[in-house]
């Protein structure tokens, strides 16, 4: 799961909801030789597109905003994982 994804998530609006990602490093918990749960991703949002919300029971992710943009962040707090 490394390189390169254009998305625009299953909704066919890419300009309003998409994403331009490159994946450098994808740990995979649930892999038994090698269990990092950290990801390294650069991503590329044009002004005014948005990203879904999503989040990772067991991986962790640096978020880097470079380019003058405004990044918007929503933290709450989860039920216990099951």
């Amino acid at each position: 799961m490394l390189g390169w994804d254009v998305t625009d998530f299953g909704l066919g609006e890419y300009g309003k909801t998409g994403l331009l990602l490159f994946t450098i490093r994808n740990g995979n918990y649930h892999k038994s030789d090698n269990k990092k749960t950290y990801a390294e991703k650069i991503m590329f949002v044009k002004k005014k597109q948005i990203t879904p919300t999503h989040f990772h029971w067991r991986k962790m992710e640096d978020i880097i905003n470079r380019g003058g943009g405004v990044l918007c962040i929503q933290v709450w707090k989860s039920d216990k994982m099951v």
